[in-house]
C-alpha cells in the first residue's frame, strides 16, 4: 500500500511542478533544431497559427543551438493564433474570448526551475494587419551554407531571423547577410552585427 502511495505522490508532483502554459521543447536540448522542430512550435503556439516573426540566437554552422548553453541561445516567435482556455483570464484588460485572433509570444529555450523550456505568452487582441509568413522554408543549416559561400566564417554562431522580408543572417562583427524567403541571397546591407 505504501508504494502505491509514493507513486501517487510522485505522478501529482510531476504533474503539479511545471508552470502554465510551458512545455519541454521539442528534439534534444544540446542540439536543438529549429528548423525541424517548427511544427511542434506553431502547434504549442495554438490553433490556427500563423507565424509573423521568428529569432534564433547562437544557431551554429550544422544548423543547430545548443540551448544548455551558459550564453543563452534561445528562439523567440511570434504568431497569431486562437486563444485557448485560459488566454483570456491571463489578460482580462484585452477583452477576448476562446476562439478570438490573438498575438501569440513563444519562447524555446533552456527549462529552468517550473519553466518547462518552451513558453507560450498571450499578447493581445490581434489587429488584422499583422504580416504574416509561410513556415520557413530555409533550414538554418542550409543558411549557412548559403552564408559560407558568400564569404561569412565556418565557425562561430549566427542569429538568424526570419519574417515578411525573409530572412537576416548575423554573425558578431561579420556584415549582416540577407536571404529571400525561398533561400536566395537578396541585397545585404554593409552593416555590420555588434560583437
Amino acid at each position: 500500500m505504501m508504494r502505491a502511495c509514493g507513486v501517487v505522490l510522485l505522478v501529482l508532483a510531476t504533474n503539479g511542478c511545471s508552470a502554465p502554459n510551458t512545455a519541454a521543447p521539442p528534439g534534444v536540448l544540446e542540439r536543438f533544431d529549429a528548423s525541424a522542430g517548427f511544427s511542434a512550435i506553431a502547434n504549442f503556439a495554438g490553433p490556427q497559427a500563423r507565424l509573423i516573426t521568428l529569432r534564433a540566437t547562437g544557431v551554429g554552422s550544422d544548423g543547430t543551438m545548443n540551448l544548455a548553453a551558459p550564453d543563452g541561445p534561445k528562439v523567440e516567435a511570434e504568431f497569431v493564433a486562437a486563444a485557448i482556455a485560459g488566454d483570456p483570464e491571463r489578460q482580462p484588460e484585452a477583452k477576448y474570448a476562446v476562439g478570438h485572433a490573438i498575438r501569440v509570444l513563444l519562447t524555446v529555450q533552456a527549462p529552468s526551475g517550473e519553466h518547462r523550456g518552451m513558453g507560450r505568452a498571450p499578447n493581445g487582441r490581434a489587429t488584422g494587419e499583422e504580416r504574416t509568413v509561410t513556415p520557413p522554408a530555409c533550414t538554418f543549416a542550409e543558411l549557412w551554407t548559403r552564408a559560407i559561400e558568400l564569404g561569412a566564417p565556418r565557425t562561430g554562431t549566427a542569429t538568424i531571423d526570419y519574417d515578411a522580408d525573409g530572412y537576416t543572417f548575423a554573425i558578431a562583427g561579420q556584415e549582416v547577410r540577407r536571404f529571400t524567403a525561398g533561400c536566395a541571397p537578396a541585397a545585404s546591407g554593409k552593416k555590420k552585427q555588434k560583437k
